[in-house]
């Protein structure tokens, strides 16, 4: 038994001794791996980005093998008893590859799905959807920008982003149910052309490209002011068409007037005075609103 004893002591002393130039080697690794991160081409606007895709997914698997290995690395520090290695400088290399990755993917992904967008009619666009993805690729370029090295790439995803980032929203709001005519003509008269809604009459389709074209983006802020408009006067009308359909059913009962034949007056004016209350505790409601359709 001491025998044995000794004999796995030294085995694990040797097993131990092994782990750590194992350890020394793999931090080498990870510096190999930050220089070939840092390659100039990850950061180089180009036109056929095929290449550069795959270097960059290239360096993503190369860096899920590098952390797979430092977990197996500290698996066995535990169970030879060692002080668990901590590896700053992976995690540093894994979010910069990371981000170039996302960054690159953004790049493929915008310029080529936007191109396909322009034309989506605007009324039957999923604004969630690509309000969601518009912000995602906006916030990937911000980021890219605060922490990666000055570069061509990243204003150029950052401006398209940030197009696509105003202009889906800006024509989002055309989607508004309760635009009426009138609003359409605000709206008109904002962005300084006419809205060729009808497939009828329009002399090219109602599309994203179409407006994106006319640089609609521009005036965002305007077009989600009208149509937040239109929708407060929406809620306005629909109060006041209850109004006129409860005295439009009302009944009144009539009665003659100390039995003469000719004259009569209403009776049972309860209920119908509880009416008029409650339509003028309405009527003043829309009145005192600013954007008052009445």
């Amino acid at each position: 038994l001491e025998l044995l004893d000794s004999t796995k002591e030294e085995d694990m002393g040797k097993w131990s001794a092994k782990l750590e130039e194992d350890i020394k080697v793999f931090h080498e690794s990870i510096g190999h791996m930050k220089k070939a991160s840092q390659d100039e081409r990850l950061l180089e606007d180009v036109e056929f980005i095929d290449p550069v895709m795959s270097i960059v997914e290239g360096l993503k698997n190369d860096v899920s093998e590098l952390e797979a290995a430092a977990k197996a690395n500290q698996k066995f520090q535990t169970i030879f008893g060692q002080q668990l290695e901590r590896y700053p400088e992976l995690d540093e290399v894994a979010a910069d590859v990371n981000l170039k990755l996302s960054m690159w993917e953004a790049r493929r992904d915008m310029f080529g799905t936007t191109e396909s967008w322009k034309d989506t009619l605007v009324m039957e666009m999923p604004l969630k959807e690509w309000d969601a993805q518009c912000t995602k690729w906006y916030k990937v370029a911000t980021r890219a920008e605060r922490e990666l090295p000055a570069n061509s790439l990243v204003p150029r995803i950052k401006e398209h982003a940030n197009i696509w980032k105003n202009l889906v929203p800006a024509c989002g709001e055309l989607k508004n149910p309760t635009l009426q005519e009138r609003h359409w003509e605000k709206l008109e008269a904002i962005c300084g052309f006419t809205f060729e809604r009808d497939p009828e009459t329009w002399s090219e389709p109602f599309t994203l490209g179409a407006l994106m074209a006319k640089n609609i983006m521009e005036f965002k802020d305007e077009i989600q002011k009208v149509s937040t408009e239109a929708t407060q006067e929406s809620v306005l009308e629909e109060m006041l068409g209850k109004v006129k359909a409860s005295w439009a059913e009302a009944e009144f009962q009539l009665a003659n007037f100390k039995e003469q034949k000719d004259v009569y007056i209403l009776t049972g004016v309860d209920d119908v005075q509880a009416m008029l209350d409650e339509s003028m505790m309405t009527i003043g409601t829309i009145l005192a609103d600013r954007k008052s359709v009445v």
